[in-house]
């Protein structure tokens, strides 16, 4: 079952690697700097439904390709889903012909300022619904420019109802703070440094010509987070474990009384815990009245960016390769490692086959820069030349594998080649002239890549003194061109247009 598991894994994965080269193809003008911010929006089987309730709601990232100047969305893949979810709940007992929930928090439930019943509203809503806010309260990653990103008029967050009527009934004092119980979002895979969109901490009753203010407000009850604002009204005061309304008499309006913008949870996040409390002004003896239901309507909602902020099991920060005497020094570094089992070495004495040269055992886990090491004994190995690369082994079997890196041993002698490209730089065809002695022997042509990585290969049993090589299907960009006869080598920089 398990050997199954994995081969699935790979499937897919294999499968989101020829979706991204799709892509490229089917949009050329999309680069990576642009696959910049994974956001909530509508679709991608998101929710569609009205409260109140208290269930869990699951929502999937989708990649806006335009990011911060656009919206154009498309699928994330694999998904990557944020669970939003109540617990310890302390105001259970509200009566169900006001809340269908029967509590205090909820997904989907809006003030009724006619009847005691709550209001219905959708669980997943555009960042627009509530409060008047403005796009440039919101910031969509945490490295980006404050105060873009977000359009409220697309992006979606979810809605939070958080009634009063448990305050009333229990005849709460208007002037004090009130823990409600938590919420929690989940990630389905570990991020870096999310964003949290926060509209509309705020709101407030009237009756006899007074005005109680109230806001619910969040405290962080998850440890190795801590949390930043990067945009927002003034309203909107974050410490490192709090996020507060601070003004004196809160509102429903932002920018007069209501806390709304984005804040960075900077950490390596797989959960964020938040106390809900709801705090009142003092400003009405009562919470409400007995002909209405008022609360706190407000939306929640993340999004981080998809090249660094979701991050890969291990990301390399560097690797080299120096050949120390009758040895290969093989040194790397880690920037992040996200359930990360072991490296293995391995090596290749003809660029294309390689074998295990050695393991080497990860961290695990770590969003520090980690350094490792693994020394290759060359006294047994004839090659002229070595090929080294990093397989990196999760802890569910799945593998990446890094740049090639190359050693010389230093048995080749260069000759004098001559590259004739029809024009210079090529396009279709590479023509390769080789020295006069090689000329009816066995010669192996090879382009590589600046990164190591041949990309092209070609064997003559005999060859002529001209070969033509076709590159048409490579990518452009500069490559090395290297001939090889027995132990001897030439080689030479060649553009392909």
């Amino acid at each position: 079952m398990y050997p199954n598991l994995k081969t699935m894994k790979t499937t897919l994965l294999r499968l989101n690697n020829v979706l991204a080269a799709l892509l490229m193809v089917i949009l050329p003008a999309i680069t990576n700097a642009q696959l910049s911010s994974l956001e909530f929006t509508a679709g991608a089987g998101n929710p569609s439904t009205s409260g109140a309730t208290v269930a869990s709601q699951a929502i999937s990232f989708q990649a806006n390709i335009n990011n911060p100047v656009g919206t154009s969305f498309i699928p994330f893949l694999p998904v990557v889903t944020t669970t939003f979810s109540f617990s310890n709940q302390q105001y259970t007992s509200v009566p169900t012909s006001e809340i269908a929930t029967g509590t205090g928090l909820s997904f989907g439930a809006n003030i009724n300022n006619a009847a005691t019943d709550a209001a219905s509203v959708s669980v997943f809503e555009k960042m627009s619904l509530i409060s008047t806010p403005a796009n440039n309260n919101f910031t969509s990653v945490a490295n980006g420019t404050a105060g873009t990103g977000i359009d409220i008029a697309t992006n979606r967050a979810v809605t939070v109802f958080s009634s009063v009527r448990p305050l009333y009934h229990s005849a709460a004092v208007t002037n004090s703070r009130y823990y409600y119980g938590d919420i929690t979002i989940t990630f389905s895979v570990p991020v870096i440094n999310p964003v949290i969109q926060l509209v509309g901490l705020g709101g407030y009753f009237t009756s006899s010509g007074n005005t109680l203010g109230f806001s619910t407000e969040l405290e962080l009850a998850s440890a190795g987070v801590t949390l930043q604002k990067i945009s927002g009204s003034s309203e909107l005061q974050v410490t490192s474990n709090k996020i507060l309304n601070n003004a004196p008499s809160p509102n429903s309006t932002t920018g007069s009384g209501a806390a709304t913008g984005s804040v960075k949870a900077t950490g390596f996040v797989s959960q964020i815990k938040f106390k809900v409390y709801v705090r009142g002004d003092g400003g009405n003896t009562r919470w409400s009245s007995s002909s209405m239901h008022p609360g706190d309507l407000w939306m929640i909602g993340v999004s981080v960016g998809s090249s660094s902020a979701l991050p890969v099991p291990v990301k390399l920060s560097s690797f080299t390769a120096t050949l120390n005497n009758n040895k290969t020094d093989l040194r790397w570094s880690t920037a992040t490692e996200i359930n990360a089992s072991h490296f293995v070495v391995e090596r290749s004495l003809d660029g294309v086959n390689f074998s295990d040269a050695g393991m080497v055992f990860a961290a695990g886990n770590s969003t520090e820069t980690l350094h490792y090491n693994f020394s290759d004994n060359l006294q047994t190995v004839s090659a002229a030349v070595i090929w080294y690369r990093l397989r990196t082994v999760d802890i569910d079997g799945m593998t990446e594998y890094s740049d090639t890196r190359i050693i010389r041993i230093g048995k080749m002698t260069e000759k004098n080649m001559t590259i004739q490209s029809f024009p210079n730089p090529a396009t279709t065809e590479l023509r390769i002239s080789i020295p006069a002695d090689w000329q009816t022997k066995k010669v192996q042509y090879e382009l590589i890549s600046l990164s190591g990585q041949i990309v092209k290969r070609v064997q003559a049993n005999s060859s002529n003194q001209t070969e033509v090589i076709s590159i048409a299907t490579l990518a452009p960009g500069m490559y090395v061109a290297r001939v090889s006869c027995g132990d001897q080598v030439a080689q030479q920089r060649i553009i392909k247009q």
